[in-house]
């Protein structure tokens, strides 16, 4: 068992069938596999729980090819 949330069984339904509730978890699972707040080491490992083989996260701006931003 990992430091991060769990992931909702289904991701669109919760037991009271709350689509929100279920997105809500998701995004938190989401954001926890990145975050190092107070000294927590990232679990991006657990990215591939909730991505399918051929997801991608992609920046939502343009980078240099070095990974950098571009102005």
């Amino acid at each position: 068992m990992t430091g991060r949330p769990e992931a909702p069984d289904s991701v669109m339904r919760t037991e009271d069938n709350s689509d929100k509730r279920a997105l809500d978890q998701l995004v938190r699972t989401f954001f926890s596999v990145f975050t190092n707040t107070n000294g927590a080491t990232p679990d991006v490992e657990g990215v591939y729980d909730l991505f399918i083989p051929e997801g991608v996260i992609a920046p939502g701006h343009p980078v240099d090819d070095a990974g950098g931003s571009v102005q």
